[in-house]
């Protein structure tokens, strides 16, 4: 009985199904059942409730629209495989990204259009013996109603995000990632297009931290010979001309395709270039309506209506788009530059039509591509444009915690600071165990010169997320405590900030992940400034040679910043300590390591080591100023 109670408390919903509870309780009062009957009885009930309620719990996912099958009855439609031929040639990456996959339980696929992304998904997804293939829609945001079985294993789930750059301010992946590592075991393939989509999906910045921990392949080009042996083996014509060099070009034909679409009337041309417009603008399912609407509003060819219908009905026959509630193309390589030139390089028409877009959507638009083309200006840090489509949609999808969490950023860089703590608030509201909000709610606190509180927010981050073990959450946490240790700081606490500073390096001082070892620099470098500022310089000079020797060979951008500033400042301390020979060395230590470094933030360290240099061998010009944090 204890044994069936117990089961019932730790399978995957909060209460037993009403017929094992009845069952259970007349077992509770019966005197006279035989000990055999009770032990049939209860093993019935386990069970019915690992194999019936499982099954109706899976099934209950499925209900969500969510692609959700077991991996050997995946089928290429369930990732929206276009022109599947069986005979595809499998990238040289293949090896790499199945060991990958294996030993890191995580994958970042990258291509460029019709390069095979989603098909190298496709079969690592298939090789995945025993696991729930897992596909969600971009918007999708209740992570928690997927209760996975965890009886009588942990369910074991791959899941697949498909172009990324598609969830950009619609779904929290990182969110969903650590609920759900938390529900099952748990494997990642995420695949975006390299270039722009890429750079746009890292625009974000916990987005970025995301996928900064992914072991990324990039699927290779074909080369000629093999892309015409390719052609012969399934029946295509023979030639070299048509190919640009990637599977899919063979595969869906693409070259043919171009030309059907040179060859269009002006009204298809113009319904397809509305439609690059709008996903330029992030929105990928577009209403039938705002499309047409962009081509006589924005474009306007002076066309009737039933025309432009006409022509994106012959679209979707054509194969160039799939019609259901609303448009979509039907392999995402028709939508690019490469394929068909909707907008000439370095126009300015693209800009202006999407200004255009937004007067338009105001008017025909929903809630949903009001957020995305916010988002699009969020992701060019242009927060002046952003801010009007992101307070319109939140004002309809008032709790959704991504639209609130973005709506935030904007004010927040807008400088309306007690707007964006009412935003921020509002997603913790929404999403009580969001990691990353509070860390804004701190920042934004410190804006408003409410350190005391910042700080609080801080504590809180470290005590319920301190031991956690995710990579995502402990950058967070290290984040919190790097941010509390300035936010002392600024309020003189000196010697607290000090210690807020060491409990990082207690912390986080082994770490490998780059985004921690980010946090790590960044607390020695502000530490030895503080020390500095409390007349303690040999300590501070130590402070300063260890960023040098944690730091001083690393390539990543952010930590040859730290190692230049440690070795600037160092200068500036030896030569406050008339230790001016030692001082020159340092400077000159700078010029050597960083001197041709292509980062601007470098650079400007290199500057200020050449001017200290300068100011040595010239006692009388202007002493420089002291190191500041």
């Amino acid at each position: 009985m204890v044994a069936a109670g117990w089961v019932a408390q730790n399978q995957f919903s909060e209460k037993p199904s009403p017929w094992i509870a009845s069952t259970l309780g007349i077992l509770r009062t019966h005197k006279f059942l035989s000990v055999i009957s009770i032990f049939s009885v209860v093993t019935l009930c386990v069970l019915l409730w690992l194999f019936a309620d499982r099954q109706e719990a899976l099934e209950k996912i499925v209900e969500t629209g969510l692609v959700f099958v077991r991996s050997k009855k995946l089928r290429p439609d369930h990732l929206s495989l276009v022109a599947f031929d069986e005979r595809y040639v499998a990238h040289a990456e293949v090896a790499d990204a199945q060991q990958k996959l294996s030993t890191q339980q995580l994958l970042l696929i990258l291509g460029r259009p019709t390069g095979g992304k989603t098909r190298l998904a496709y079969n690592l997804a298939r090789q995945s013996k025993g696991h729930w293939i897992l596909q969600v829609k971009p918007g999708f945001l209740d992570w928690k109603s997927l209760n996975f079985p965890r009886l009588p294993h942990r369910c074991k789930v791959l899941w697949i995000v498909d172009d990324v750059d598609k969830f950009l301010g619609k779904s929290d992946i990182p969110q969903g990632e650590r609920v759900l590592g938390g529900k099952c075991t748990l494997k990642m393939v995420v695949t975006c297009r390299t270039g722009h989509e890429l750079a746009q999906a890292r625009s974000d910045k916990e987005l970025a931290a995301f996928l900064e921990r992914f072991p990324a392949v990039t699927c290779s080009d074909f080369s000629q010979a093999e892309l015409v042996s390719l052609a012969g083996q399934i029946g295509k014509s023979i030639d070299p001309d048509l190919f640009d060099l990637t599977p899919g070009s063979v595969l869906l034909g693409l070259a043919e395709m171009r030309k059907r679409l040179d060859a269009a009337g002006s009204e298809a041309q113009a319904a397809m270039k509305a439609m690059f417009l709008l996903r330029t603008a992030l929105i990928f399912n577009p209403e039938k309506k705002v499309v047409a609407s962009v081509v006589t509003d924005i474009y306007k060819p002076g066309l009737p209506e039933d025309k432009i219908e006409a022509a994106i009905a012959t679209l979707v026959q054509d194969g160039f788009l799939r019609e259901d509630q609303s448009l979509a193309p039907c392999h995402d390589c028709y939508l690019t530059t490469d394929f068909f030139p909707y907008y000439r390089a370095h126009e300015p028409h693209l800009e202006e039509d999407l200004l255009s877009l937004g007067d338009l959507l105001q008017q025909h638009g929903t809630a949903r591509d009001l957020q995305s083309l916010g988002v699009y200006w969020k992701s060019r840090e242009n927060y002046e444009r952003a801010l009007p489509f992101l307070q319109k949609a939140a004002a309809t999808k008032s709790r959704d915690p991504v639209l609130a969490f973005d709506l935030g950023v904007a004010l927040f860089y807008m400088d309306s600071f007690e707007e964006a703590l009412k935003a921020f608030r509002r997603v913790l509201d929404i999403e009580p165990d969001d990691v990353a909000t509070p860390l804004n709610i701190g920042a934004t606190l410190g804006k408003l010169n409410r350190g005391e509180e910042a700080i609080q927010v801080y504590d809180e981050v470290v005590r319920r997320f301190g031991d956690a073990t995710e990579p995502v959450v402990r950058e967070q946490v290290a984040t919190a405590l790097v941010n509390k240790g300035v936010t002392l700081g600024l309020l003189n606490r000196s010697e607290d900030e000090i210690q807020t500073y060491d409990e990082v390096l207690r912390r986080f001082g082994d770490a490998t992940e780059p985004a921690l070892r980010e946090q790590v620099a960044t607390a020695l470098v502000n530490k030895g400034v503080t020390l500095g500022q409390l007349n303690r310089s040999e300590d501070e000079i130590r402070t300063y040679d260890e960023v040098l020797l944690r730091f001083g060979d690393a390539a990543e951008p952010v930590m040859r910043e730290q190692a230049a500033k440690a070795l600037l400042y160092k200068g500036q301390t030896l030569n406050t300590l008339k230790r001016s020979r030692e001082a020159r060395l340092s400077f000159r230590e700078v010029l050597k390591r960083f001197a041709d470094s292509p980062d601007g933030a470098v650079q400007q360290h290199v500057e200020e080591a050449r001017a200290e240099l300068k100011s040595l061998d010239n006692p009388t010009a202007e002493l420089p100023s002291q190191p500041s944090s």
